[in-house]
């Protein structure tokens, strides 16, 4: 699956339910949970109104998906209000949860509170095209390429940084919620390695606990987006890590965090 679009690609099974594929056996070492998430909030579009546009997402992984078997995507409509939508998914392989997400949706407003992050000093200009690859590592990578920069200090209070530049390898459509969703699928790359990197660790497991990511403003996930990531702090074999995202002009696209269990 080179185009992102495949990757999101649903099938409707009545009423607010959908199949969705997953890597075929032997593709890679385990589903990426970063597809989980992006399939679970294209689930969650499909039952709200055009004008609506992701304001946040909020997952909980409970357990691995397996290989080459669809997974089954329940959509709940916990709230249609006049400027917000709420709505709970379920990821889910033989009637057991793989990830349960809250996604809010939002009919963009204009005026009130400005502030975004700026771009830092240091992210460096967009690597020039033919000078990135595909990364490897999890099924689904490939249909995206990346830039990682050298790690970087830390940035009191948080820990050192790790970062890198991204975008879909392919032209994605129009559709603002298919760009949403790749951003929300890349959010998921990498970014773990911030705890290791913390606390000078490079070997053990890593498994994801929970992930959110806040929308501030329509994505382009086709052109370069620059993730920042680092460090919030690590207890107990729990890591939390925070980031942005910004695209190559320094707009704030969305701001992200994960919780992390490391274990040796």
């Amino acid at each position: 699956m080179t185009e992102f679009v495949e990757l999101v690609r649903l099938q409707p099974a009545g009423g607010d339910a959908f199949l969705a594929p997953m890597p075929p056996e032997g593709a890679g070492p385990q589903v990426f949970g970063g597809q989980l998430l992006a399939q679970a909030l294209v689930a969650g579009m499909r039952t709200v109104d055009p004008d609506r546009r992701p304001l946040s997402v909020q997952a909980h992984f409970v357990r691995r998906a397996a290989m080459g078997v669809d997974v089954q995507i329940g959509v709940e409509r916990v709230r249609d209000g006049r400027t917000f939508t709420e709505r709970t998914v379920r990821v889910a392989q033989g009637g057991r949860d793989l990830v349960v997400v809250m996604a809010t949706f939002h009919v963009e407003e204009t005026g009130g509170l400005e502030h975004a992050v700026p771009l830092a000093d240091d992210a460096g200009a967009p690597p020039p095209d033919g000078s990135v690859s595909s990364p490897t590592g999890l099924p689904g990578w490939e249909a995206f390429e990346a830039c990682r920069l050298p790690d970087a200090p830390a940035r009191p209070p948080l820990g050192p940084r790790l970062r890198f530049w991204v975008r879909a390898r392919h032209p994605l459509p129009p559709d603002p919620g298919i760009h949403a969703a790749a951003l929300l699928f890349v959010s998921d790359m990498f970014v773990g390695d911030a705890s290791r990197l913390a606390a000078d660790e490079r070997s053990g497991s890593m498994t994801t606990l929970d992930h959110a990511v806040w929308f501030h403003h329509e994505p382009r996930a086709d052109d370069w987006m620059f993730c920042d990531v680092a460090s919030a702090g690590a207890s107990g074999g729990r890591g939390l890590v925070l980031g942005t995202f910004h695209d190559r002009d320094g707009r704030h696209l969305a701001t992200l965090a994960q919780g992390t269990l490391h274990r040796s």
